[in-house]
């Protein structure tokens, strides 16, 4: 998923656009590679924030990532039946 914000700076009497592109990164903590990959991109600045799953084969160590790793922003999501 890919959202984008534009900002408006107001600077005198001319309008200035800015952007800030979002990149969420999907199937935080459906399996333990998924997940070192993907904060990978985090630490590098590439993926600005992720949707967790849960049940999954490494829920649990990666709902601990963000307590300390604070630049990990995350949505939790259940996977469908097909998905376990």
């Amino acid at each position: 998923m890919i959202a984008a914000r534009t900002e408006v700076s107001l600077q005198g009497s001319a309008a200035r656009r800015t952007g800030r592109l979002i990149i969420n990164a999907d199937d935080w903590g459906c399996d333990r590679g998924a997940t070192d990959r993907t904060l990978d991109c985090i630490m590098r600045g590439t993926v600005s924030s992720v949707s967790a799953m849960v049940f999954m084969a490494d829920s649990e160590r990666s709902a601990e990532v963000p307590c300390t790793r604070p630049r990990v922003q995350s949505a939790v999501r259940t996977p469908s039946q097909r998905e376990r």
